[in-house]
Parts: structure tokens; C-alpha cells; sequence
């Protein structure tokens, strides 16, 4: 469990409970898809991302109504405050 899945030439899902969806936009930075609310898995798939030396742009969640889908957009100077993590 908590492996990266390649399911074309962009998109990889992180096999875990929540099966995390991750879209590779450039060679440094992906977008992850319904990465859910468990701080475990969370970790876990940062690591995994940190290991292909990937950057989070943002992520796709629910709103707080499950009604709409929204974009959240993380500056790197906020993932870095975020997730404790340097930037080279």
C-alpha cells in the first residue's frame, strides 16, 4: 500500500485508502485529486511525491457542502511553511 500508479503518461494515482489522484503538469509539479482529510496518508503520499522530487501546485477537494469541487493553489512559500519542506 501507499505506492505510486501510473495510469498514462501524466496521471499516477497513490494506491491507498483514498486512492489519491496525482496529475504530473510539468517534470517538478503535479496537482493531486481528493487527497482527503487523514494526516497519516497525507504524509505518507508527500513522501511519496518528494521521492520523484515533485512540488504540489494545488489540490482538488469538496468544499465544506460536498456540493461543489474547488481548486486550493499552494504558493511555494506557503507549501514550504505547510509541509516544513526546503526548496531547491
Amino acid at each position: 500500500m501507499y505506492e505510486l500508479v501510473q495510469v498514462s503518461e501524466k496521471c499516477y494515482y497513490i494506491n491507498c485508502p483514498a486512492k489519491i489522484g496525482v496529475y504530473v503538469a510539468d517534470k517538478d509539479n503535479v496537482y493531486l485529486v481528493d487527497s482527503g482529510n487523514d494526516k497519516d496518508a497525507g504524509r505518507k503520499a508527500r513522501q511519496i511525491l518528494d521521492k520523484n522530487g515533485w512540488y504540489i501546485q494545488g489540490d482538488r477537494v469538496n468544499d465544506k457542502t460536498g456540493e461543489r469541487t474547488v481548486w486550493q493553489f499552494f504558493p511555494r512559500f506557503a507549501y514550504q511553511k505547510l509541509f516544513n519542506a526546503s526548496l531547491s
